[in-house]
């Protein structure tokens, strides 16, 4: 008997293809340790001989007939989509701070948040470095680079938190305004430099500022 789906031989009720089973049902295939490739119809990332996204097997054949319907926001970030969804580009954003909107093509949003954010390490720093009940003169330069420390791994993990969902937002956003996104890949670079320099001007200035 042959399978409906891949066209091979079935054992029995069961496909040991693509899963397929005489009732209509598919048994999920257990992932391949073979090396990882990628689906030469959607470009995702395949398991074993079978892609998950699609349907379509390395023979050729596609498991179903829907058409992969892909996002207008997968279109226009391509592979950075999925790091972004995910948050797997976690590092970049402890890096930059807010200057990742800067990185992503939003200057003056990036450099907006930048000036926010060195307004409230100038407020945190004043208020460490004020002697209080909570912060002893004499204990100030023990407690101060502990605090100063456990603020800016707070600060980032809250840039870590919104950042790609706040990105993703703003794309869509542009998408319905516009379908042509191929201005967002030209002057990243030199955006992310300039955002950079700003930012780290901004942190001289507040900390010089008594």
């Amino acid at each position: 008997m042959k399978c409906p789906n891949c066209g091979k031989e079935m054992t029995g009720d069961f496909c040991s293809y693509c899963g397929y089973m005489s009732n209509g049902r598919f048994i999920k295939r257990k992932p391949s340790q073979k090396k990882k490739r990628k689906c030469p119809k959607c470009g995702k990332e395949m398991t074993g001989d079978f892609c998950s996204y699609c349907g379509y097997m390395l023979n050729g054949n596609i498991i179903g007939k829907k058409e992969l319907k892909i996002t207008e926001e997968e279109k226009a970030l391509g592979d950075e989509y999925n790091t972004i969804l995910r948050n797997e580009n976690y590092s970049t954003i402890f890096l930059l701070g807010p200057v990742y909107f800067c990185y992503r093509n939003y200057f003056w949003l990036g450099m907006f948040f930048s000036i926010l954010d060195v307004f409230f390490h100038k407020i945190v720093l004043t208020t460490i470095t004020t002697p209080s009940l909570f912060f002893p003169t004499d204990l100030i330069p023990f407690l101060f680079p502990f605090y100063a420390a456990l603020y800016f791994v707070l600060n980032r993990f809250f840039w870590i938190t919104i950042s790609n969902w706040l990105y993703l937002s703003l794309v869509r956003r542009k998408l319905k305004r516009t379908k042509d996104m191929e201005h967002l890949k030209y002057k990243n670079r030199i955006k992310l430099i300039l955002g950079i320099i700003g930012y780290i001007i901004m942190v001289i200035g507040a900390i010089c500022i008594k």
